[in-house]
């Protein structure tokens, strides 16, 4: 049925078993030497792909480790920030309850509203550094408070 042809393929032939003809290839197949080029031995087995390496990454995950440590450290600046504001504020409060157990106010309210008015300035010049409001007294000092009221938290 088969018929090797003069390049090596084989080519249908009828009077031929199909079986049969693929038998005797086979055959032919296993009886030859091992150096012989298209023998049976000098198949190897399939090897997989070696395991692609954990280092250097991707430059994808360059990129993403690059935007998560800005990330990072955009939100630790802010945390930071807030930390600090805090702290500004628990101190400043602090102080206003210092003035409140050392001086009473209904005995010696020239001295309470002095004190008062210092705390009020050191909070002035922590939350707006780039004005000049420690010298301002009067009409100027409570026009600085009024322009700046609810512009910034305390701190």
């Amino acid at each position: 049925m088969f018929q090797r042809h003069k390049c090596g393929w084989m080519v249908l032939n009828t009077t031929d078993d199909p079986v049969e003809v693929l038998g005797r290839e086979l055959r032919m197949l296993v009886g030859r030497g091992a150096d012989e080029p298209g023998s049976l031995s000098q198949l190897r087995d399939i090897h997989a792909a070696p395991p692609v390496p954990w280092w250097p990454p991707a430059p994808g995950w360059w990129l993403l480790a690059v935007l998560v440590l800005i990330l990072l450290t955009w939100l630790g600046r802010r945390v930071l920030a807030r930390i600090r504001v805090h702290q500004r504020r628990k101190q400043m409060l602090g102080w206003i309850d210092h003035l409140n157990t050392t001086i009473d106010p209904r005995r010696d309210p020239q001295a309470w509203l002095s004190t008062l008015n210092r705390i009020f300035k050191l909070v002035a010049l922590r939350a707006f550094p780039g004005q000049h409001c420690a010298a301002l007294a009067g009409s100027d000092w409570a026009d600085i408070s009024d322009r700046q009221n609810g512009k910034c938290a305390i701190g």
